[in-house]
């Protein structure tokens, strides 16, 4: 095809290889401005870009960086990705319906996000335009669980509960919740058991008959 002839005719230098290897494009990014923190890819699936936040939020915590920038980046829309998502049945035959009745799988997408961010203090000294404040994080995993690609609600709680512990503000503080929202039947289910069991938790407070607004941007974006 056209792309592996182009491909073909291209030479193969050093900054080729971001393209193949994923792990140094961190390191040419911060080549290419001369940037001297460190710099690292983070790779943990579906929450990439949250755990770059939180490992940036600990570095300005300790001081050991002042600026940072840091997002996610999802070019993974290959033959591959979709042959094997498909033979777990995680992809939808019909769209994006998180949190629906009609909801049956995901749809996969494309995309780049990046934020610089700073200590509220210096942002505030800086006179920076300041978007949003990000008073704590919280992170986990399934340990043994239900299976590689199968959430379990435990593992999820466990994070909800870290993140508004190291926040220091009760979740029944919050107007709406910005989910996983896969879109799967499974995926669905077990995040939405997880926040009924936070809501329900005696830890944090919430009111009798609290309601709590909650969507994904995933329903607009695909799963990137």
């Amino acid at each position: 095809n056209i792309y592996e002839k182009t491909y073909q005719n291209l030479p193969l230098t050093e900054d080729s290889l971001p393209g193949e290897i994923g792990n140094l494009t961190a390191g040419r990014i911060a080549s290419v401005f001369d940037l001297h923190g460190p710099n690292m890819v983070i790779d943990s699936a579906c929450s990439s870009s949250l755990a770059a936040v939180a490992t940036a939020v600990n570095a300005l915590r300790t001081g050991n960086c002042n600026m940072i920038i840091t997002g996610g980046v999802d070019a993974g829309m290959t033959l591959g990705s979709y042959i094997m998502f498909s033979k777990v049945s995680a992809l939808s035959a019909e769209g994006s319906y998180p949190f629906d009745e009609r909801a049956d799988g995901m749809v996969m997408g494309e995309g780049c996000g990046l934020m610089l961010m700073k200590r509220l203090t210096d942002a505030v000294r800086d006179g920076d335009r300041i978007y949003a404040v990000i008073r704590g994080c919280g992170t986990s995993s399934d340990g043994a669980g239900k299976g590689i690609t199968a959430p379990s609600s435990e593992g999820q709680l466990l994070a909800l509960r870290r993140a508004y512990q190291n926040a220091e503000i009760a979740p029944s503080a919050l107007h709406f919740l910005e989910c996983h929202g896969t879109g799967t039947r499974v995926g669905d289910a077990e995040e939405l058991t997880s926040i009924s069991r936070l809501m329900l938790d005696p830890l944090f407070g919430f009111p009798r008959q609290t309601e709590l607004p909650i969507g994904s941007a995933k329903a607009m974006l695909g799963h990137l």
